[in-house]
C-alpha cells in the first residue's frame, strides 16, 4: 500500500516536473520569436534609415564638372568673359563683312560668362532660387548643374539637354530630358515660371512646349541682337560639341525701308500660335 502511494506521489511529482519544463520551453520559444522578430524590425529600420540618409546626402553631392567648375578662380573666369566679349566683337565684323558666319564658343567662356557677367550685369535673368549655375558641353548634349534653395526644396539640380533652333527662323529650342538632385527625380515646374519671368525681366521672348514627352523651351532671339547696323543676322545651327558650342548662320543686308516694311508685314504673333506652330515643327538641323 505503502508503496502504492510512493509510486503515485512519483508520478505526480514527474508530470509537475513534466508541465513546468513544457512551460520553461514554451515560454523560452516565445522569448526567442520575440527577439528574432526585434531583430528583422531593426534591420529593417537601419535599412530603410541608411536609404533616407544616403537619399538626402545624394542632393547635396555634385557632380565632378560642377565640382570643378566651382574650383576654378574668379580671375580666370574673368579672362574667360574677357575672351567672350572679344570673341563676340570679331563676330560683328565678320557678320558686317561676310554673307554666312560661325562662331565657336568655348565651354570656359560660357561658365565665365555665367560666372562673372550674369550675376554682375543680369542679376534679374535668373530666378533667386538659382545659385552658381554652371556647365558642361558634350556632344549633341549639355549638363546643367546649380543649388537649388527654396522653401520646400534645397539642394544641387542637375539638368541633361540639348540645344539646336526650330525651323522658325531664330527660334532656339532648349529640350530638357532629365532633371535630378541626387537620386530624385524633379519637375521642371519647380522652376519653369521662373525662368520665364527672368525672360520677360530680360525682354527676351520665351514659352514652353514638348518634344517625345520632354519639356522644350522656346526662346525667340530678340531683334536688338539680330539687326547689326544694315544688316539682318539668321541663326540656323547650333550644335553641341565637346567643350563648345558652335553657332552659325547668314547675313543679309538690309535698308531703312525694308526695316519698316519688316516691322508691319511680320507682326508678333501670339504666344498660344507660336507654341502650337513650333511644338509641331521642333526638329534637330545637324
Amino acid at each position: 500500500m505503502k508503496n502504492s502511494s510512493k509510486i503515485k506521489f512519483g508520478n505526480a511529482r514527474a508530470k509537475r516536473v513534466i508541465n513546468k519544463r513544457n512551460t520553461q520551453s514554451t515560454e523560452t520559444l516565445a522569448r526567442y520569436r520575440r527577439r528574432k522578430w526585434t531583430v528583422y524590425l531593426l534591420l529593417v529600420l537601419g535599412c530603410v534609415g541608411s536609404l533616407v540618409y544616403y537619399a538626402v546626402q545624394s542632393t547635396q553631392k555634385m557632380p565632378d564638372f560642377y565640382q570643378t567648375a566651382l574650383n576654378v578662380d574668379r580671375e580666370i573666369y574673368r579672362a574667360a568673359g574677357r575672351r567672350f566679349e572679344t570673341q563676340i566683337l570679331q563676330l560683328n565684323s565678320d557678320i558686317r563683312a561676310q554673307s554666312e558666319w560661325t562662331a565657336v564658343f568655348s565651354q570656359d567662356q560660357v561658365n565665365g560668362w555665367l560666372a562673372v557677367e550674369l550675376p554682375e550685369n543680369f542679376p534679374e535673368s535668373i530666378p533667386p532660387e538659382m545659385d552658381q549655375p554652371r556647365v558642361a558641353l558634350l556632344d549633341d548634349e549639355v549638363q546643367l548643374a546649380f543649388r537649388f534653395t527654396s522653401s520646400r526644396f534645397c539642394g544641387i539640380v542637375k539638368a541633361i539637354g540639348n540645344i539646336f533652333c526650330t525651323e522658325d527662323p531664330n527660334h532656339i529650342a532648349i529640350e530638357i530630358r532629365q532633371v535630378r538632385s541626387g537620386v530624385f527625380p524633379l519637375p521642371i515646374e519647380l522652376w519653369a515660371d521662373g525662368i520665364k519671368h527672368g525672360c520677360d525681366n530680360a525682354g527676351i521672348t520665351m514659352y514652353w512646349t514638348q518634344k517625345d514627352g520632354n519639356p522644350v523651351a522656346i526662346v525667340e532671339l530678340p531683334e536688338r541682337f539680330l539687326d547689326i547696323r544694315d544688316r539682318r543676322i539668321r541663326v540656323e545651327s547650333i550644335q553641341l560639341r565637346s567643350n563648345e558650342i558652335v553657332m552659325s548662320g547668314t547675313s543679309t543686308p538690309i535698308d531703312a525701308n525694308q526695316r519698316e516694311i519688316a516691322k508691319f508685314s511680320n507682326p508678333r504673333r501670339s504666344s498660344n500660335d507660336s507654341q502650337a506652330t513650333v511644338g509641331d515643327q521642333v526638329t534637330h538641323q545637324r
